[in-house]
């Protein structure tokens, strides 16, 4: 998420010394005009005064970048990799294609690593990344049978959502039975710290990349 920052104008030290120069020049000058009883003084200062002011100038000329410069927003320190909205741009393989291998008591799924592509992800620099898999089996034409499993974790490796039916355990697969797999894959960033019972949704969750694979036995 982009961290707005509102503009700050800052003067520096040396503008107020410049500041400073130049009433102490111009107080000098008038007392030097307005003296009384003192010809040296009256001759001699203004020329003084005629030199300080020339210089005093030169000295504007010279801080003139600077003060300008003084006025500018604020600089960002960005975590590393971050640009200055405080985002990072993640490279990530992600899938498109779903594997099945079937066993004689087991049904296992898996992304097809052969179908791995590149694509870019922009994610908030100070929260926590993770992926989500929502997979669901059933008999091909009886979805109304399917089977779900939903996992979570952290990370951002999308190719993390394998998962296994055995059938003492899960009644899948039955023999002579073809099955249909469909996984949804989402990374997400989450401002909930990961943990043992993560709940990501808990917090300010976001989906960064979704796809949503399916796969039949053949």
């Amino acid at each position: 998420m982009a961290r707005r920052q509102s503009v700050v104008c800052k003067r520096p030290n040396n503008f107020y010394t410049f500041i400073g120069g130049w009433k102490t020049i111009l107080t000098n000058l008038l007392n030097a005009l307005t003296a009384k009883g003192n010809e040296t003084r009256l001759v001699v200062g203004p020329v003084r005064m005629v030199n300080r002011l020339a210089r005093a100038m030169f000295r504007a000329l010279a801080l003139a970048p600077i003060l300008l410069a003084s006025c500018h927003s604020p600089r960002t320190f960005a975590s590393l990799g971050a640009d200055a909205s405080g985002l990072v741009q993640l490279s990530l393989r992600v899938p498109a294609a779903l594997m099945i291998e079937r066993g004689i008591d087991t049904l296992s799924v898996a992304v097809d690593p052969a179908t791995l592509g590149l694509t870019q992800v922009a994610a908030d620099a100070g929260m926590v990344l993770g992926v989500e898999t929502q997979t669901r089996v059933f008999p091909k034409g009886r979805m109304q049978e399917a089977l779900e499993r939903h996992a979570v974790g952290r990370g951002a490796d999308l190719a993390a959502g394998a998962t296994t039916w055995i059938a003492k355990k899960d009644g899948i697969p039955e023999p002579g039975t073809e099955y249909v797999v469909e996984m949804q894959i989402v990374l997400f960033e989450t401002d909930v710290p990961a943990s043992n019972t993560w709940d990501p949704h808990a917090g300010n969750f976001k989906s960064l990349w979704t796809r949503t694979l399916r796969q039949a036995e053949e």
